[in-house]
């Protein structure tokens, strides 16, 4: 049986690797990346978008997994939502 896509993006991301949205698309066969996350979120994990810019000044964009901040904890406890430890 397959692993569904959304447990194997977060299985990389508890993993500690930091994902692209086009890694996500292409490794994991997901269509919409933000969606995914945006799921993920929802359910407790604190996955946070960050971007940097390369010498070349193209800005490259990867989500990572890190510690709920205040704000996320009081957004998650107003909508009943359980935070995820890893």
């Amino acid at each position: 049986m397959k692993v569904p896509a959304k447990n194997r993006v977060l299985s990389a991301l508890i993993k500690g690797k930091n994902l692209t949205p086009d890694q996500i698309s292409t490794k994991f066969g997901v269509t919409n990346p933000s969606a995914m996350v945006s799921r993920l979120r929802g359910e407790g994990y604190a996955i946070y978008l960050n971007t940097r810019t390369k010498r070349s000044g193209e800005k490259v964009s990867h989500y990572r997994l890190g510690t709920p901040s205040v704000s996320m904890l009081e957004k998650w406890a107003a909508r009943g939502v359980t935070p995820q430890t890893v």
